[in-house]
């Protein structure tokens, strides 16, 4: 499998990656400020639930963006 700057696979790739990174650098600072701040033991969890919904929505657009190429953007005019 070749992968050029221009092709699908590239882009998808780099997005999972992207994702992945900043996914695992939030919840690596959210648990050190939990372990380190006592006092702010809530971040933890928090965090769980930013991480959680970052990734419900990017799911949601991901299908959403598939299910337009799918179905089309608007139907064929008939005459």
């Amino acid at each position: 499998m070749k992968l050029t700057s221009q092709g699908a696979v590239w882009v998808c790739l780099s997005e999972d990656n992207w994702n992945d990174v900043m996914i695992n650098t939030f919840s690596i600072i959210s648990s050190i400020v939990a372990h380190f701040h006592k006092e702010l033991w809530w971040f933890d969890p928090a965090g769980a639930i930013v991480i959680s919904s970052v990734i419900m929505y990017n799911w949601v657009h991901v299908g959403l963006e598939h299910a337009t190429k799918i179905v089309g953007l608007r139907s064929v005019r008939q005459d």
